[in-house]
């Protein structure tokens, strides 16, 4: 299957992989054949950031204007029809379960142009750029950033944890941005204060100020931030997180406490019953 062009990939592995690792394996094929600076969610896959969602976009900048907009994927079975090839497909691997049109779908890329601060009109911004007086913002990360996928050699470019996160959030939903602000809270390796000056509308600082506010660094999942969220729409007291209670057979952590009504909450996925 072509991922990109030039990018192969064994038609069975892309099927077995679940969305998100697609999603990795599609920013690698992109890294590979373009000098991407990578943005928004893309940037904070790459950052070791979790998303409620698995995008279905890749989002990466250019100092370009021409050039800033969607570009579509190109097609995974290159001139083969899709029903063609789902049948060789289906032939190949008799054993394995059926290759969905829906897995044909590739990432098509956006490009943007680079976040602007409040204070600088995008005609200043552009002439800034072209005087080489103003570059995107950028760090380097490693060729392994993303977990299960073989990386470019020399890594990938993305924009720095706080920016991406500033300006993916601030466009998220309230649920999706509590999932990456509780697990940005949690590290200390690149606070978004710095970039706050690039919110250019009320509503952007609104939505980001309300995330910011009720997202908390002690939450160790997705799972738990989004319940959270949960719990606070129904109207439930604030719980206490990841507290210690002392027990007869060791001491236990609980996810959600409750002390003044003795109650204790948890929320697990299936990978922790279910993964080997």
């Amino acid at each position: 299957m072509r991922i990109r062009r030039e990018i192969y990939l064994p038609a069975h592995t892309w099927a077995a992989a679940p969305p998100w690792t697609r999603y990795g394996i599609a920013i690698s094929a992109a890294a590979m054949t373009r000098k991407l600076i990578f943005c928004r969610d893309t940037a904070l896959v790459l950052h070791g950031v979790p998303l409620l969602n698995t995008p279905s976009t890749l989002f990466a900048r250019t100092a370009n204007p021409g050039e800033a907009k969607t570009h579509a994927s190109s097609h995974m079975t290159g001139k083969v029809p899709r029903q063609q090839f789902l049948q060789r497909y289906s032939q190949s691997h008799p054993e394995a379960a059926p290759l969905r049109t829906a897995q044909l779908r590739n990432f098509p890329t956006r490009l943007l142009e680079p976040a602007c601060p409040r204070n600088v009109s995008r005609p200043d911004q552009r002439a800034r750029i072209r005087t080489g007086k103003f570059s995107i913002p950028e760090v380097r990360l490693a060729s392994d950033a993303v977990e299960a996928v073989t990386g470019p050699a020399q890594g990938y470019r993305a924009e720095p944890l706080g920016l991406s996160a500033l300006d993916a959030t601030s466009r998220m939903s309230f649920t999706e941005a509590v999932v990456v602000l509780d697990a940005v809270k949690a590290r200390d390796d690149d606070a978004p204060e710095p970039w706050l000056h690039y919110l250019r509308t009320h509503r952007q600082q609104a939505r980001w100020e309300r995330a910011w506010n009720f997202a908390d660094g002690r939450a160790e999942s997705a799972l738990e931030s989004e319940s959270r969220v949960v719990l606070a729409q129904v109207n439930c007291p604030v719980p206490t997180l990841q507290k210690v209670v002392r027990t007869s057979i060791g001491n236990v952590r609980i996810a959600f406490s409750w002390e003044n009504e003795r109650v204790a909450g948890e929320v697990d996925g299936k990978s922790k019953y279910f993964d080997p």
